[in-house]
């Protein structure tokens, strides 16, 4: 395992690592104090982390039960190109926020860390989704390409009467 491990790691581990993070990053906000949770920090941190929580929990539950395999037709890259990079800059600024108040707050000096730490973890799955949606690969599962048969000779059996000889 080099140091790349965390980014270049399978999607369900990236997953895992997202929710870890975001919840890590919840409880730090939570513990901040009544003022400092019910405040516009507090706030937007919480809904960032615990959308990001359950966003990436129901995306993971999909790749466990195969249904993005199933549903191949919807651009699933996209898609979470799209939400990767949205909460990474999300994770961005509710850390930044937490960051300039955590001098009231040890808590939101340690959700500044995960909110950022989580910002990085976005971001570096939001890249590999780019990748992946630019070469044109699908989310899970493999293209199967099945041939048509276009040929007379090629008819199945039971069409194949003397009276309506297709040879």
């Amino acid at each position: 395992m080099g140091p790349n491990h965390i980014i270049f790691c399978s999607s369900n581990e990236r997953f895992y690592t997202q929710q870890i993070l975001d919840f890590i990053g919840f409880i730090c906000a939570m513990c901040s104090g009544p003022y400092w949770r019910s405040s516009s920090t507090g706030e937007w941190y919480t809904f960032v982390a615990m959308t990001g929580f359950w966003t990436s929990g129901t995306l993971l539950a999909l790749y466990l039960l195969h249904v993005i395999e199933k549903f191949h037709v919807i651009p699933w890259l996209l898609i979470e190109l799209v939400f990767c990079s949205l909460w990474a800059f999300f994770f961005a600024t509710a850390g930044i926020d937490s960051a300039a108040h955590a001098e009231h707050s040890a808590a939101l000096g340690a959700a500044a860390f995960f909110g950022f730490a989580a910002a990085l973890a976005y971001a570096g799955d939001a890249f590999l989704k780019f990748r992946g949606w630019r070469a044109g690969q699908l989310a899970q599962g493999e293209r199967i390409v099945q041939a048509r048969r276009n040929k007379i000779s090629d008819m199945p059996k039971f069409l194949d009467f003397p009276i309506l000889s297709f040879h």
